[in-house]
């Protein structure tokens, strides 16, 4: 079978309702052979990336968004803790 009657297959199993589940291991019977491509075809498609995204594009675009949000974190620790030592150095000099 070609990889484009995978996926439709699969995509029309995922629409029909079934869950990924059941598409994988009704693949699985009928084409054991390919059994990692039904895998991977399965994932894309129930996470919604049936239309020839590949899972490692979603999974860059959620590991630069995790990396994001570390960056603004240790940013922001960073001008707290300026903040703090401004104040101690504050205080230590007006008294």
């Amino acid at each position: 079978m070609e990889a484009v009657e995978y996926r439709s297959v699969i995509k029309f199993l995922y629409l029909k309702g079934q869950h990924y589940t059941e598409i994988h291991q009704e693949m699985v019977q009928v084409h054991a052979e390919n059994a990692l491509i039904t895998v991977r075809y399965v994932a894309d498609i129930s996470i919604g990336c049936g239309d020839g995204v590949s899972i490692v594009v979603v999974v860059v675009v959620v590991v630069i968004i995790v990396v994001a949000v570390v960056v603004v974190v240790v940013v922001v620790v960073v001008v707290v803790v300026v903040v703090v030592v401004v104040v101690v150095v504050v205080v230590v000099v007006v008294e």
